[in-house]
């Protein structure tokens, strides 16, 4: 089992952590629980100096474990070939893939435009591209063109996909 969630406890219990170190006002977490409930296999915190949440985990056939969610803070861990490595304001989404063996990123990147963003779903196709939807506040949301709806209507909802890599979108519409 993969939970994400976010939690406001320094003493967050941690299992072969990716990261250990509690770092904002509230942390994003990922963990893996075994099969039978009996153990925390992995655990990781996911965010910056501000209030990070995770609302979405997915896992993928080559056990690659995706996550989105929700953060307030600029120093978000991107990686160095993500779509997004700038910081929009206010709240962004973020999309989250750690390895299978939870040593690394494989990649992490913002999700957004100028207004606040959160994402609430994710799931990854065969080819392990990552769907994610959630809501948008931003007249500049990336989306792309030829997508369903390239037009901001007020607090909208968003669907997005990335690439394998997580460099590029390969839509992204309200």
């Amino acid at each position: 089992a993969y939970v994400t969630g976010i939690t406001f406890s320094r003493d967050f219990p941690q299992a072969n952590p990716l990261n250990s170190r509690y770092a904002g006002e509230g942390a994003s977490f990922v963990v893996q629980v075994s099969e039978d409930g009996s153990e925390l296999l992995h655990t990781t915190f996911l965010g910056g100096a501000m209030e990070d949440a995770g609302y979405a985990v997915a896992l993928d056939r080559w056990g690659y474990v995706y996550v989105a969610g929700v953060t307030a803070s600029p120093g978000f861990p991107t990686t160095t070939a993500a779509f997004d490595r700038t910081f929009n304001g206010g709240e962004d989404a973020f999309v989250a893939e750690i390895n299978p063996s939870w040593s690394g990123l494989y990649y992490a990147t913002f999700l957004g435009g100028t207004g606040d963003e959160r994402a609430h779903g994710i799931a990854v196709d065969e080819a392990g591209k990552a769907h994610v939807a959630g809501g948008t506040d931003s007249p500049d949301f990336p989306a792309t063109p030829g997508a369903y709806d390239t037009s901001y209507n007020g607090q909208d909802a968003f669907v997005a996909k990335l690439n394998v890599l997580g460099t590029a979108l390969e839509f992204a519409t309200f």
